[in-house]
């Protein structure tokens, strides 16, 4: 392939703009550029385990619903999206920039476009002639998807963290398996497609189903997370022991900051007791008996 060059451009070109559409979207505080680039890095790296997992499974060659369903919710999405939520995970807890709702949309987005983009680079080198379509129908449909399965995700940790404690433990299932519902809809509806016509036909009008209300929904829960991120929450990472979300799930009360009346009152004795050493003031009962 001479033209090698222009088919890794095309690989990456979407996920390179969907990131750039996130960072924008966060308007509140924008989070640091080399940290959004590690997270895509998390993410290139979460396809290797994701690929391993995928080659264990039994494969299902039979042109039927019940093997595109088989193939697209089990093989593809659940080996995928558990692997992307994992590093998720394992990044966010050493982020010191981790401290909003929008974050997690910001950093699930970053880790699913550096997936989205090594599945790019290898079914575009593997089209071989054909790598044009596959370029374009990728570009607007398959890494669109992967976006929006880690807006979903990332929304639904935000709740997780930050929301009701007792809906807590709901909201950490539902950061999974949302995800995972929407990647297997997706697949299932494009394989199941070559059965016959009338599945053809259903797979077309739930494929475009999906589409649309990822595209709507998805932005919703953008702008809902980024409207909550207003009032202003303390520069902590809550993944990391003994902060004040996680001390609170555990049960434990979170170290309080000193308040100011406190902290000018120890700068006033610190500045007396220093004083006292530079001025050498002697003990009262040298002055006699004036000082009784």
């Amino acid at each position: 392939m001479d033209n090698w060059l222009l088919i890794l451009f095309s690989a990456l070109l979407p996920a390179i703009v969907l990131v750039g559409y996130v960072y924008l979207l966060d308007k509140n505080q924008r989070e640091p550029l080399p940290w959004m680039l590690k997270a895509v890095g998390y993410g290139v790296l979460c396809a290797v385990p994701a690929v391993f997992i995928e080659s264990l499974l039994p494969s299902a060659e039979e042109t039927t619903v019940s093997a595109a369903l088989y193939r697209g919710f089990i093989v593809a999405a659940v080996s995928e999206e558990s692997m992307k939520l994992l590093f998720l995970w394992l990044f966010l807890r050493k982020n010191p920039y981790f401290d909003e709702r929008m974050d997690c949309i910001v950093y699930a987005v970053c880790v699913g476009m550096g997936f989205a983009a090594l599945e790019n680079v290898a079914y575009l080198f593997s089209a071989q002639e054909s790598w044009g379509t596959v370029a374009v129908a990728r570009a607007t449909m398959a890494v669109p998807g992967h976006f929006f399965f880690a807006v979903f995700m990332g929304y639904f940790m935000s709740l997780a963290i930050w929301g009701k404690p007792e809906k807590r433990r709901l909201n950490w299932v539902l950061t999974l398996l949302v995800p995972i519902i929407l990647h297997g809809i997706y697949d299932a509806s494009l394989m199941s497609m070559p059965v016959s016509v009338p599945v053809l036909a259903l797979a077309l009008l739930i494929f475009v189903a999906l589409g649309v209300y990822v595209w709507v929904d998805g932005h919703r829960r953008i702008l809902r997370a980024r409207a909550r991120d207003k009032r202003r929450m303390p520069r902590r990472n809550p993944l990391k022991t003994g902060n004040s979300v996680m001390a609170k799930a555990n049960g434990k009360r979170p170290p309080q900051a000193k308040t100011s009346p406190e902290i000018d009152k120890e700068k006033r004795l610190a500045i007396a007791e220093l004083l006292d050493i530079l001025v050498a003031r002697p003990h009262p009962s040298e002055y006699g008996n004036s000082f009784k």
